[in-house]
């Protein structure tokens, strides 16, 4: 199975945090994100790509996978997002 997922930093809604170091938080997002989808499909091929806009994203894209799994990885991923613990602070 492989996996892709394109998001938009634009639509995260974190640049205007004060003291946050947008750049780590990002990689920390990316990296919990895989991490997540890894442990529910240990044999997929996961490829997470940043936009540096806003708007429309492509989302989640599955190849040999069922439509369940999209909206379960979508699922993940809002999680991820909702749970902020990958919020990076600047020191």
């Amino acid at each position: 199975m492989r996996i892709t997922y394109d998001y938009n930093t634009g639509n995260m809604s974190i640049d205007e945090e004060p003291g946050l170091d947008v750049e780590a938080s990002l990689a920390a997002f990316e990296k919990q994100v895989k991490e997540e989808i890894q442990q529910e499909f240990p044999d997929a091929e996961v490829t997470i790509t940043r936009h540096n806009a806003e708007g429309w994203e492509r989302g989640v894209q599955v190849e040999d996978g069922a439509i369940d799994d999209k909206w379960f990885i979508e699922d993940v991923i809002a999680d991820v997002y909702q749970e902020f613990e990958w919020l990076v602070y600047e020191k």
